[in-house]
């Protein structure tokens, strides 16, 4: 399991801490087309019983992806993008999101101490009619052998804060 508490973010990367935590835990495994895949279940209310934050996982050589074969994380790929989307309507676009590895070996901070990472970045680009496009970046930030230390929670386009969630304590197995 990983506990997390949740900090209020400014547009610098600083905020104070909240009174609001966030929890992880793998529930159960199954088996399919021969590989082994781990349900990963957030804790919270806001996450609970959500497929967009519980997913079915398994390590693939050096990355970690989901059951469709999307890729959330890779140890060892830092040239490719890992994943992208485009959410339109009927005629226009309004956002895309590119996944991509980035800053190998960074320390970061947490609650439950400092630990080298790399972070799997998501840049948004919102559009919105009449408006120059805009970039949203959001993180994860995972730790050898730990997994998620920090990472970006979803947040509003037009909001310049954000909250950002950091290991707290951890257990494994």
């Amino acid at each position: 399991y990983w506990n997390y508490q949740i900090f209020d973010i400014d547009s610098l990367g600083y905020g104070p801490p909240l009174n609001k935590y966030d929890s992880c835990y793998i529930s159960k495994d199954t088996l399919v087309n021969g590989y082994t895949y781990f349900y990963l279940t957030h804790g919270s209310p806001l996450t609970l019983g959500n497929d967009i934050y519980n997913k079915w996982l398994r390590d693939s050589l050096h990355y970690l992806v989901d059951i469709a074969g999307n890729i959330y994380f890779s140890s060892e790929d830092f040239d490719n993008v890992l994943y992208t989307q485009a959410a339109t309507n009927e005629t226009d676009t309004i956002f895309t999101q590119e996944r991509k590895m980035t800053d190998k070996d960074a320390t970061t901070n947490t609650p439950a101490g400092s630990f080298i990472t790399s972070n799997c970045r998501t840049i948004f680009t919102i559009y919105t009619a009449g408006l120059p496009q805009e970039k949203k970046f959001s993180h994860r930030r995972y730790a050898r052998n730990i997994g998620i230390v920090s990472g970006t929670l979803p947040f509003y386009a037009s909001s310049i804060r954000y909250e950002e969630r950091r290991l707290l304590r951890y257990h494994l197995k």
